[in-house]
C-alpha cells in the first residue's frame, strides 16, 4: 500500500494524488483486495465497511479498528477510544454489543459522527 499515514483507519490510505484507497488484506489467502478509490476519507470508510459487511468470508478474522468478537458468546463488543491529553493513556469505552458485524459496524460509525 502507498503513503499509509498512521492517523488513518485501517486498510485505507492516500495516493498520490490526494484520494483515499480502501485495500484490504487477508491473511488466510495472502492477498489485497481492492475495494477502491474515494474522494473524501467518510466515503472511503462507508465503503470499506459496506465491503467488510458483504464479504467477510473472504477475509475471515479481519474486523474494523474497535471491533471484537467474542467466541463465547458469539458476539460482536465496540470500544470507541478516548485521549484526555497527550500525555495522559487511551481510555477505550465500551460502547455496545451486538449479533451481527453490520450492526456494530453501523452503530460505531452512528456514535462516532454524533461527535462530530
Amino acid at each position: 500500500m502507498a503513503n499509509r499515514k498512521i492517523d488513518l483507519p485501517k486498510s485505507v490510505y492516500v495516493n498520490r494524488v490526494g484520494n483515499f484507497g480502501v485495500q484490504i488484506y487477508s491473511k488466510e489467502s495472502k492477498r489485497f483486495f481492492n475495494v477502491g478509490t474515494f474522494s473524501s476519507l467518510e466515503e472511503a470508510v462507508k465503503n470499506r465497511d459496506l465491503w467488510l459487511c458483504s464479504n467477510y468470508d473472504k477475509v475471515n478474522g479481519y474486523l474494523p479498528r474497535g471491533i471484537t468478537f467474542k467466541k463465547k458468546t458469539s458476539h460482536y463488543n465496540v470500544y470507541i477510544p478516548f485521549r484526555k491529553t497527550s500525555r495522559t493513556p487511551e481510555v477505550l469505552m465500551h460502547i455496545g454489543v451486538f449479533k451481527t458485524l453490520k450492526e456494530a459496524v453501523d452503530y460505531r460509525r452512528k456514535f462516532i459522527l454524533g461527535l462530530l
